[in-house]
């Protein structure tokens, strides 16, 4: 494998890996809530693929452009929700970003790579939905970011014409 990374709004074939990368990474998560483990694949794919589908999501993967046509080209993803307000002002919002375990390396820089994909400063404010224990680990590069889980909860505000 190269080393050399690019980033790009996801397609249709890299929903695989948001979708899966989801599922496997967050259920273990002590924030992921009460769902039992023989339950977690049914109700969180509905919920997960729910978020995914609002008018305000955009996805951004990380990939090698040398690699093609299966999974294995994607390292990992950002899901922004663009539509998010606070206090009656938008606000960067991050609902989940995952990288591959075998390629959180340092060097690599996928995390702050997916985030400049995004067009969001991980050193300015921004809001995130799920926290996992490699998040945690990630806060001092993000002292800005607060945890607002809530949010991915309701609808996005309407807007008034």
């Amino acid at each position: 494998m190269s080393q050399i990374l690019a980033y790009r709004p996801a397609i249709d074939s890299d929903m695989r890996l948001v979708v899966e990368g989801f599922l496997d990474s967050y259920r273990t998560s002590h924030a992921a809530g009460l769902i039992s483990m023989e339950r977690w694949h049914d109700v969180m794919k509905n919920e997960w693929m729910t978020i995914l589908a609002r008018p305000g999501t955009e996805v951004f993967v990380a990939y090698c452009p040398d690699e093609k046509g299966t999974m294995s080209d994607l390292y990992g993803y950002i899901v922004v929700e663009r539509s998010y307000e606070h206090k009656g002002e938008p606000m960067p919002f991050v609902v989940y970003i995952y990288v591959k375990h075998s390629f959180r390396k340092k060097g690599w820089h996928i995390f702050s790579g997916l985030f400049k994909a995004a067009e969001i400063d991980p050193s300015e404010p921004f809001h995130y939905a799920c926290k996992t224990a490699a998040v945690s680990r990630l806060k001092p590069k993000t002292p800005k970011a607060q945890w607002k889980p809530l949010a991915m909860r309701f609808p996005p505000p309407k807007k008034t014409p």
